[in-house]
This record gives C-alpha cells, structure tokens and sequence, in this order.
C-alpha cells in the first residue's frame, strides 16, 4: 500500500488532522482527525513505494509497548479506515 497523493497533515490546537490538498482530491469534503497511533501509521506509509502490514506492524512495536497481535489489529484496522475514505492505495 501507499499513500495517495493530496493529502497534508496539519496540527491546530494540538490535535492532527488530515485534509485533502490540490485539484485531484476537489471532492474530498472531510477532515480526518488522527489519533498517535493512526498519525504514526500515516507518517510510516510511503507515498513512493509500497509498504505491507507486516511493515507496519513492525515498526508500530519497535516504536511501542505493544504486541504483535494487538499491533497487527490495529493497523488492520486503520488500513481498512484509510482505504475506504480513500487515503490510501492498496
């Protein structure tokens, strides 16, 4: 997977959010707040080349107290957020 292009992150009041950028995403109407896990999983998803779970899920334990199991929900999770609001390409 990897991330479609358009989309900045942007910090207001101390809370992320992603919002979409440039002529491509002109439909895009939503704001997406991101928590620390899921502003971390955005920040490890390339926009250049492909990046599988299993990538993420070890960089999400390296980084955290966190099991491999709870970890691999987790992103599962938010893979599948992602890619229904259209943030990603899987």
């Amino acid at each position: 997977m990897r991330k479609k292009q358009g989309f900045e992150k942007r910090s207001v009041c101390g809370e992320k959010f992603l919002i979409a950028a440039g002529l491509e995403n002109m439909d895009f109407d939503r704001i997406i707040p991101l928590n620390e896990t899921a502003e971390f999983i955005w920040d490890a998803i390339p926009e250049d080349q492909d990046v599988s779970i299993d990538d993420l899920v070890a960089r999400l334990t390296a980084e955290y107290d966190v099991s491999a199991e709870e970890a691999r929900r987790s992103v599962a999770a938010l893979v599948d957020s992602m890619s229904t609001a259209g943030l990603i390409h899987i």
